[in-house]
């Protein structure tokens, strides 16, 4: 009974240790892994829209509804991007603040149809036109990482030198790496190479890669033998040698595409990354050597 009764008293003092202190919501992972390098054991940090769901879609559960109103503070990319959180927001009746991230001044804004966003009098006006996976811009998650800090800093002011602390590591980090990704990679900067989903061009950019040719194929009998045949001979006639797909392209369907070419599959939301303070650098790691792997002609 005494023994039962200290571990009763033990979870107790966690629950209170937990709610003492910084509440942080995240919408999906790759913020949740830059939040997680800057708040480390200091706050709470909680991913909303699990690793196998779409950010675009996701439907919400009562679960998830009440964490958002016991936060303090929410971090998401942008209204157009986690568009299902909106009806949650506009219904907040809790004090967090929402953070929309792609709003940060000084990121590097692109458009969704690979052409640079270069008007800086409407960077962050119509929105919908924009690529929204700023997060696989290393300097980006820099400049998210330094906007996080600020935040955590201004509600949680006890622990402010730590999460100062641990931006300067983070952003070291982030420099060391990409100095490693830029040598590595800069063989490569003129290999042409086909996406299916053009998800990372932040990152081939700021590495000097070629903008990628991009084919649409959809599952189905919308990409039919003819289809097929069609994106075998631009692989064929313009010498791709590589080829990167993401979960929305079957194994099956990949190997009737590319059968002679290098292929790498690109897990842009970290879903088979470990969650903890180091989750963005080895994203970030895995990321560069799948592209390294697929552009090495054999």
């Amino acid at each position: 009974m005494l023994t039962a009764c200290g571990s009763s008293d033990s979870i107790d003092k966690n629950k209170d240790e937990s709610a003492a202190k910084l509440q942080i919501i995240s919408s999906i992972k790759p913020i949740h892994a830059i939040v997680l390098a800057i708040a480390g054991e200091h706050a709470q940090s909680e991913q909303l829209i699990p690793d196998y769901a779409s950010p675009h879609n996701y439907s919400f559960k009562p679960s998830d509804i009440r964490k958002v109103k016991n936060a303090d503070v929410i971090f998401r990319i942008d209204e157009h991007m986690e568009t299902r959180l909106n009806t949650v927001f506009e219904n907040l009746e809790s004090g967090a603040q929402l953070i929309s991230l792609a709003e940060a001044k000084g990121l590097d804004l692109l458009e969704s149809g690979d052409s640079h966003h270069d008007d800086e009098n409407d960077k962050h006006e119509g929105h919908e036109n924009i690529d929204f996976h700023i997060w696989t811009s290393p300097k980006n998650a820099k400049i998210i990482a330094s906007l996080v800090s600020k935040k955590l800093i201004e509600l949680d002011e006890n622990n402010a030198k730590i999460y100062q602390q641990n931006l300067d590591t983070f952003i070291q980090l982030i420099e060391d790496e990409s100095l490693k990704i830029s040598t590595a990679l800069a063989k490569h900067q003129n290999s042409d190479y086909i996406v299916f989903h053009n998800s990372w061009q932040y990152f081939a950019k700021e590495f000097g890669l070629q903008k990628p040719i991009i084919v649409t194929l959809h599952e189905g009998i919308s990409s039919g033998a003819k289809k097929i045949t069609e994106i075998r001979n631009k692989i064929a006639t313009e010498n791709i040698q590589c080829v990167f797909y993401d979960a929305s392209i079957s194994e099956a369907r990949l190997k009737l595409l590319t059968e002679t070419v290098n292929t790498a599959k690109i897990d842009v939301l970290a879903v088979n990354i470990e969650s903890n303070q180091s989750t963005y650098i080895n994203w970030l790691k895995q990321l560069a050597e799948q592209v390294q792997a697929c552009l090495s002609v054999n």
